[in-house]
C-alpha cells in the first residue's frame, strides 16, 4: 500500500482499500463515493508508504438500513454481521475489527488524545557507520 491516506486516482492507500470495500457492500452510496467531504471521512492518524500501523481509527459518514441503524442505537455498536461483510471486501491484511456509532459531526482526528509511535531502525543507522 501507498499509505494510509487515500489519494489520487491509481494510488492504492488503506483508506481507498476501505472506502471501496463500503461502497460495494451499499454502506456509502453511489453519489457519495470517491467524496471525502460528502461522506466525512476523517482519520485519527496517518502513515506513509513503507510505515505500519497495528490500528488506526477513522470516521465517516454510512448509508445504513433502518433495521439495522435501530439496532446500533440501542447497542451502540455495529452488528457482527455487518462488520463480516465489510471485512469479506477487504484483503487479510486490512480488518475493520468494531464500528460504534458517533455524533453527527465527530470526526476521528478531533477525537484522538493520544498517538503513539515505536521506531525500529537498524544499529548501524545509530552508529553513523555504513551498513
Amino acid at each position: 500500500f501507498q499509505g494510509l491516506q487515500m489519494a489520487q486516482e491509481g494510488t492504492v492507500t488503506i483508506e481507498g482499500v476501505v472506502h471501496n470495500a463500503l461502497h460495494e457492500a451499499g454502506a456509502i452510496s453511489d453519489d457519495n463515493a470517491g467524496d471525502r467531504k460528502k461522506i466525512k471521512w476523517s482519520s485519527a492518524s496517518r502513515t506513509d508508504k513503507g510505515v505500519h500501523a497495528v490500528a488506526c481509527v477513522c470516521s465517516t459518514k454510512l448509508a445504513i438500513d433502518r433495521d439495522i441503524d435501530a439496532r446500533i442505537a440501542k447497542f451502540g455498536e455495529v452488528p457482527q454481521s455487518i462488520l463480516d461483510n465489510w471485512n469479506s471486501r477487504l484483503p487479510e491484511d486490512i480488518r475493520v475489527l468494531s464500528a460504534i456509532r458517533w455524533g453527527k459531526n465527530t470526526k476521528a482526528h478531533d477525537r484522538c488524545n493520544l498517538r503513539e509511535y515505536e521506531y525500529l531502525l537498524p544499529e548501524s543507522a545509530l552508529s553513523g557507520k555504513s551498513a
